[in-house]
Protein backbone atom coordinates (compact mmCIF):
# COMPACT_ATOMS: atom_id res chain seq x y z
CA UNK A 1 0.00 0.00 0.00
CA UNK A 2 1.51 3.24 -1.13
CA UNK A 3 2.14 6.02 1.97
CA UNK A 4 0.78 9.12 1.17
CA UNK A 5 0.64 10.80 4.65
CA UNK A 6 3.70 13.35 3.39
CA UNK A 7 1.41 14.46 0.57
CA UNK A 8 -0.63 16.63 3.01
CA UNK A 9 1.71 18.96 4.02
CA UNK A 10 1.26 22.30 2.79
CA UNK A 11 -2.66 21.12 2.25
CA UNK A 12 -5.39 23.67 4.38
CA UNK A 13 -7.84 21.28 5.71
CA UNK A 14 -11.69 22.43 4.90
CA UNK A 15 -13.44 20.04 6.93
CA UNK A 16 -12.76 16.59 9.38
CA UNK A 17 -15.58 13.58 9.72
CA UNK A 18 -15.04 11.21 12.16
CA UNK A 19 -16.77 7.81 11.85
CA UNK A 20 -17.38 4.40 13.91
CA UNK A 21 -18.50 1.48 12.21
CA UNK A 22 -19.22 -2.05 13.16
CA UNK A 23 -17.16 -3.81 10.92
CA UNK A 24 -13.79 -3.05 9.84
CA UNK A 25 -11.97 -0.60 9.96
CA UNK A 26 -13.67 0.38 13.16
CA UNK A 27 -13.04 3.99 13.12
CA UNK A 28 -12.26 6.91 10.33
CA UNK A 29 -10.74 10.08 9.97
CA UNK A 30 -11.34 12.00 7.19
CA UNK A 31 -9.34 15.33 6.42
CA UNK A 32 -11.08 17.66 3.33
CA UNK A 33 -8.44 19.81 1.96
CA UNK A 34 -9.22 23.08 -0.17
CA UNK A 35 -8.03 21.66 -3.20
CA UNK A 36 -10.75 19.36 -3.81
CA UNK A 37 -9.24 16.08 -2.11
CA UNK A 38 -9.05 14.18 0.99
CA UNK A 39 -7.30 11.53 3.02
CA UNK A 40 -8.81 8.52 4.78
CA UNK A 41 -7.05 7.40 8.51
CA UNK A 42 -8.72 4.70 9.49
CA UNK A 43 -7.37 2.17 12.49
CA UNK A 44 -9.06 -0.41 15.02
CA UNK A 45 -8.31 2.00 17.50
CA UNK A 46 -7.93 5.97 16.59
CA UNK A 47 -8.36 8.42 19.40
CA UNK A 48 -8.26 11.84 19.76
CA UNK A 49 -6.76 14.55 21.65
CA UNK A 50 -9.41 16.52 23.96
CA UNK A 51 -6.93 20.01 22.47
CA UNK A 52 -5.32 21.33 20.16
CA UNK A 53 -1.67 21.89 21.74
CA UNK A 54 1.19 24.37 20.63
CA UNK A 55 4.88 23.32 19.59
CA UNK A 56 6.67 22.57 16.74
CA UNK A 57 7.88 19.51 15.03
CA UNK A 58 10.54 19.22 17.93
CA UNK A 59 8.18 19.30 20.31
CA UNK A 60 5.91 16.27 18.37
CA UNK A 61 8.80 14.38 18.52
CA UNK A 62 9.91 15.04 22.20
CA UNK A 63 6.54 14.42 23.05
CA UNK A 64 5.99 11.24 21.29
CA UNK A 65 9.52 9.82 22.61
CA UNK A 66 8.73 10.55 26.36
CA UNK A 67 5.14 8.81 25.92
CA UNK A 68 7.58 5.62 24.76
CA UNK A 69 6.63 5.55 21.02
CA UNK A 70 8.98 6.18 18.31
CA UNK A 71 7.87 7.97 14.56
CA UNK A 72 8.50 5.44 12.10
CA UNK A 73 7.35 8.61 9.45
CA UNK A 74 8.06 12.40 9.61
CA UNK A 75 7.20 14.60 6.90
CA UNK A 76 8.22 17.00 5.36
CA UNK A 77 11.21 14.74 5.42
CA UNK A 78 13.75 17.39 6.15
CA UNK A 79 12.70 16.76 9.79
CA UNK A 80 13.00 12.58 9.69
CA UNK A 81 16.55 12.94 10.68
CA UNK A 82 15.58 14.15 14.42
CA UNK A 83 12.93 11.17 14.69
CA UNK A 84 14.54 8.74 17.17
Amino acid sequence: MKSTIGEIVGKTIAGVVVAYNAHEPRKQVFLRFHDGTYLELWGESFNCTSAIDRGGMTDILAYTKAMGAYSVDVYPAEHNAAAP
